[in-house]
This record gives C-alpha cells, sequence and structure tokens, in this order.
C-alpha cells in the first residue's frame, strides 16, 4: 500500500509539472502570436476568434480552432487589445499551481504586468504587455 502511495504522489507531481509546462509554453506562445500580429493601428485589429479562424494558435489547447479556449488547468482564456496593449486573461488557474506558473512567466517575460495570485483560491491570471 505504502508503494502504490507513493508511486501515486510521483505520478501526480509529475502530471502536475507536465501541465506547468503546457501552460507556460502556451501563454508565451499566446504573447508572440498576438505581437506577431500587430498592424499599423497597432493591437486593435487583433481578435481571438481571428486567431482561431485562421488556426494560429497552439492546437494543444481545447477551443484553439473556435468555441471557448481553454488552458491545460481548464479554464477560459480571453483576448483584450488596445492600439498599444494586449491582455491574456486565464481563468482559473489553481491556487497550488499560481505562484509556480506566474513566477516562471515573469522570468520568461520580465516586460510583462501579471497580478499576483490569490492565495488559497483560484486566481484569473492576467497579463498585460505592451
Amino acid at each position: 500500500v505504502v508503494v502504490v502511495g507513493a508511486l501515486y504522489g510521483m505520478r501526480s507531481t509529475a502530471n502536475s509539472q507536465v501541465k506547468e509546462q503546457v501552460f507556460i509554453s502556451d501563454a508565451n506562445s499566446l504573447s508572440m502570436i498576438v505581437k506577431n500580429n500587430r498592424d499599423t493601428s497597432g493591437y486593435t485589429n487583433v481578435k481571438l476568434d481571428k486567431l482561431q479562424s485562421t488556426k494560429q494558435l497552439p492546437n494543444n489547447m481545447a477551443g484553439y480552432n473556435g468555441g471557448d479556449l481553454l488552458h491545460a488547468y481548464g479554464g477560459k482564456v480571453s483576448l483584450a487589445t488596445t492600439q498599444s496593449t494586449f491582455t491574456w486573461t486565464f481563468a482559473s488557474v489553481p491556487a497550488n499551481a499560481c505562484p509556480a506558473v506566474r513566477n516562471k512567466l515573469n522570468l520568461s517575460n520580465p516586460y510583462a504586468t501579471i497580478n499576483n495570485c490569490a492565495g488559497d483560491n483560484p486566481t484569473d491570471l492576467v497579463i498585460t504587455e505592451h
């Protein structure tokens, strides 16, 4: 029984690390995709439905080609744009995953503004870039 419990714990840790890596990779890809679609009006014309219909989003994400776009933890992903900024919102990032994900995103994109995690509650992680 102890061996089974230890194996389950190792598997659970491995699964959470994979989700974390996928989340970070997808978030960084989404940022680059928006930057690559900037035009003379800035980011204003970059819309999620257009990115979906042109199949530019990571194809491992549920909804990459239409409907609700979901991140590795199962929450919805939304995009808001202005002329000079864009904001990705990742809804309901689990409390136990948020700090590590946020820290790694800060390291990989030090110019982004990322809100703090909500402690013991799931966080809508909001990432804004110029």
